[in-house]
């Protein structure tokens, strides 16, 4: 469920089912994972974290026509950000996201050989160590620096670690592609100055070499003139022996001297393609969580992101036509609900001292002591989720499941120890759930947004059951009850039932009513079916009635 309670908070849409881990536009999908196996619950809830940081935060529209180099760069750099990022906004996630971030990034990396991955190991394991803090990975950031230092130059580390020292705090993800920019920046400073030192050298033992050429050559010459003064030697068979002058490198005097290799490190890593870095922290991450997912089954749950209602003026005439309509209704309900809660005076032998029964003392009786208590009841939450779809256009279903809303709203006001709220979906094709009335929200205060629906889209039930009861499972109240008034088949069955077993395991209750329907039957343990849409505020007032005056009943 915190998964669904992140989807939430964050507008974003979570799917869980299958065996993959992936992103698709704003929806986070992660797979079935085995309850059984204490160590994918973190890396599924990191996952999400880090996605979720992604998709809030990072914008790679300015990221287009990059190098592969800049883009593994930046994407190392905004990984670090948007985690600094989430954890600021988010403390308790930073503990999640450490704990992925031990499975993804690991202990005791072996050094590269390859010049762009030894690089971006390196980038990696400096920012997530020292800009996020993570002590454990320091050893293998140590040992990955002076790899580098080694394989590219000093002073590429020196720049690298200059230019990433805040990159955690950078606003936005242009920001981020401008250090990326000016790495590779010192990427071709530095390949540059190797070079040149290279070339440098490389003239300075040419010179050496010459000049050591020309000292050898000058004492041949004087051996040759003592060898014309005494005579040439000649071997047995009388041909004079050839001299052959060599440099002090051993090359014959006038050859070519050794060229610079241009194929160095700075090169490689600057025409690296995308293939060349490795594994993506990302792809890591889906990769180890797909390989933990169960495959067996194939039911998928996914939550219904917030959605805004516009808000439309609503007539004094109908508020009124409702009262009229409700109020022996609303009467019976508020009489039963107070009855619950009723506070009495009981007399004991302990408590405050009542002194109106201080005269019972001399009689030798003791009860004259006070104390208030009320009956026993369970302060309890309640959302009312009502169908939107465009078959509720039938019949003035959607305006009498409102009014009745309404009604409830107005009878449950004020109520000690019953929180009421009303939300609706699908609110037409792009599917979203609307809040008409919050828990701690006044009724009057959402009056309009009652008048403003209309219907229209299909019915996304299970995704709007997630996230009514992601709201109720936030609520501090211990018992918590959902109805869900739909007219017709949900979307899909198999995921709604799976809604309604994953809520009444977290002690939801739940209630199905079907609206001219007895569709309500084959998914709901408790469920009603009204005949006639005019009957809906009676039934609706006597469930409540039922569940608000008996003994919690089994969802």
């Amino acid at each position: 469920m915190v998964a669904q309670m992140l989807a939430d908070d964050f507008g974003i849409e979570v799917e869980i089912g299958g065996n993959q881990a992936m992103v698709i536009d704003r929806k986070v999908v992660l797979p079935s994972l085995p309850a059984d196996d204490p160590d994918t619950a973190p890396l599924a809830f990191g996952y999400l974290v880090h996605k979720t940081g992604h998709i809030r935060h990072t914008d790679t529209s300015t990221w287009e026509g990059i190098s592969p180099i800049q883009h593994e760069m930046a994407m190392i750099l905004e990984d670090a950000r948007i985690e600094h990022r989430m954890a600021l906004e988010y403390p308790g996630t930073r503990l999640r996201l450490e704990a992925l971030n031990r499975k993804v990034l690991g202990t005791d990396r072996a050094v590269a050989a390859q010049p762009a991955k030894l690089l971006s190991d390196y980038l990696q394991t400096q920012v997530f160590a020292f800009n996020l803090g993570y002590d454990w990975l320091v050893p293998d950031a140590l040992m990955l620096r002076d790899a580098v230092s080694r394989t590219f130059s000093p002073g590429l580390v020196t720049s690298i670690e200059g230019l990433t020292a805040d990159v955690h705090h950078l606003p936005s993800s242009y920001h981020v592609l401008l250090v990326a920019n000016r790495i590779q920046q010192a990427l071709l400073d530095e390949g540059e100055k190797k070079r040149n030192e290279e070339s440098n050298q490389a003239q300075q033992n040419g010179g050496e070499a010459n000049r050591a050429a020309h000292q050898d050559e000058s004492s041949v010459n004087k051996s040759l003139c003592v060898a014309e003064q005494q005579g040439s030697p000649a071997d047995q068979h009388g041909n004079t022996t050839s001299i052959v002058i060599q440099s002090q490198s051993g090359q014959a005097a006038g050859g070519d001297s050794a060229g610079v290799d241009n194929n160095n490190a700075f090169e490689q890593a600057l025409q690296a393609t995308a293939g060349d870095f490795g594994e993506k922290h990302g792809d890591k991450a889906a990769r180890l969580l797909s390989q933990a997912a169960k495959e067996c089954r194939s039911e998928r749950l996914s939550v219904m992101p917030r959605k805004d209602i516009a808000e439309a003026v609503m007539p004094l005439s109908r508020v009124a036509d409702v009262a009229r309509a409700t109020n022996a209704l609303k009467a019976r309900l508020r009489a039963l609900l107070l009855a619950q809660t009723k506070i009495r005076t009981v007399h004991t032998d302990r408590g405050r001292l009542n002194p109106n029964r201080a005269y019972r003392i001399k009689f030798g009786q003791v009860d004259v002591f006070s104390s208030k208590i009320s009956n026993s009841s369970v302060e309890t939450v309640i959302e009312l989720l009502i169908d939107t779809s465009s078959s509720m256009r039938r019949n003035d279903r959607l305006k009498v499941a409102m009014d009745t809303a309404l009604a409830v709203g107005e009878a449950l006001n004020g109520l000690q120890g019953v929180s009421f709220a009303v939300s609706a979906f699908p609110l037409g094709t792009a599917a979203g759930l609307g809040v008409v009335k919050d828990f701690q929200e006044r009724l009057i205060h959402s009056m309009n947004r009652f008048a403003s629906l209309g219907p229209a889209g299909s019915t996304p039930l299970s995704q709007a059951m997630m996230a009514s009861g992601i709201r109720l499972l936030r609520r501090k109240e211990p018992r918590k009850l959902l109805l869900v008034t739909t007219d017709g088949e949900p979307d899909s069955n198999d995921p709604t039932r799976l809604a309604i077993r994953t809520l009444s395991s977290y002690g939801i209750e739940i209630v199905g009513i079907g609206i001219e329907t007895r569709a309500v039957h084959g998914l709901f343990k408790d469920a009603m079916t009204i005949a006639d849409v005019s009957q809906l505020p009676g039934e609706l007032f006597a469930t409540l009635q039922r569940l608000l005056t008996n003994p919690r009943r089994a969802a």
